[in-house]
């Protein structure tokens, strides 16, 4: 069992705005959690609401950015004296964001063991993914028709790097949740959006440890396009029966 940790050198820190200070190593991992998904529309993944200054907040980002890099896999340990130590930050920071990665699903204390993350099972993977397609499913009612006509070329340019990459690949992955985020966030509603991006992570975080079946070969190449386009002329009832059947898929293989 693997356990998060490291030296640090002391000689080798940032001042933080907030009085607290990080090892440079540490701050320029923070500067790149804001953007871990690249893909438009998804720099903000990481990031709900107004942009994190919060010394917790940054420690959780690049606690997440380990997890959804696969540094930090199913069953590893994570001493979060050995993390404040490593970014030569206090414990109470750490302990903060380890309690939220904690009741976010991401991360598990055993008794005796210490905090460890989490292996979810075939059942907390599939209920994810049931909630993800109730949220996707109502922003396709919120968003369908004039929203997605105004942004077609942006979506329609999202759904065709969906649909020309390898679905086994992570850049896939996030090509994939960039362009489900920016329907989603045409529904104009922000909570939705959040929902999302929590959702979002949890999908990113089982396909990096292959916690998803593997997709169909017999995948639509155009389903994303196609998406987008059933998208601009249906009414919420259709536009919804779409998403359900876009999102079906995988959903289904983890049932069988």
């Amino acid at each position: 069992m693997a356990a998060i940790g490291g030296a640090r050198s002391h000689g080798d820190r940032l001042a933080h705005p907030a009085g607290v200070r990080l090892s440079a190593h540490a701050a320029r991992n923070t500067e790149a959690n804001c953007c871990l998904l690249t893909m438009p529309a998804a720099s903000s993944i990481l990031v709900t609401g107004a942009l994190r200054t919060k010394i917790s907040q940054q420690v959780y980002d690049w606690l997440l950015r380990r997890l959804l890099a696969r540094e930090l896999k199913p069953g590893d340990q994570v001493n979060r004296r050995q993390v404040a130590e490593q970014l030569g930050i206090s414990v109470a920071p750490v302990l903060e964001a380890m309690v939220q990665l904690e009741w976010e699903g991401f991360l598990h204390t055993r008794p005796r063991i210490g905090t460890v993350v989490a292996q979810p099972d075939a059942q907390k993977v599939l209920g994810r993914m049931i909630l993800r397609e109730a949220l996707e499913a109502q922003a396709a009612r919120l968003c369908c028709g004039a929203p997605v006509c105004q942004h077609r070329v942006r979506l329609l340019d999202l759904a065709e790097r969906v649909d020309a990459s390898d679905a086994r690949v992570e850049a896939n992955w996030r090509a994939e949740i960039a362009f489900h985020r920016s329907l989603v966030e045409l529904t104009g509603c922000q909570e939705l959006v959040d929902a999302f991006d929590q959702v979002a992570r949890h999908s990113l975080f089982h396909a990096v440890n292959e916690l998803l079946p593997p997709p169909s070969q017999k995948r639509d190449p155009h389903a994303h396009v196609g998406l987008v386009q059933v998208l601009m002329t249906a009414g919420p009832d259709q536009a919804e029966a779409a998403m359900r059947r876009h999102l079906e898929a995988r959903r289904v293989s983890l049932l069988t």
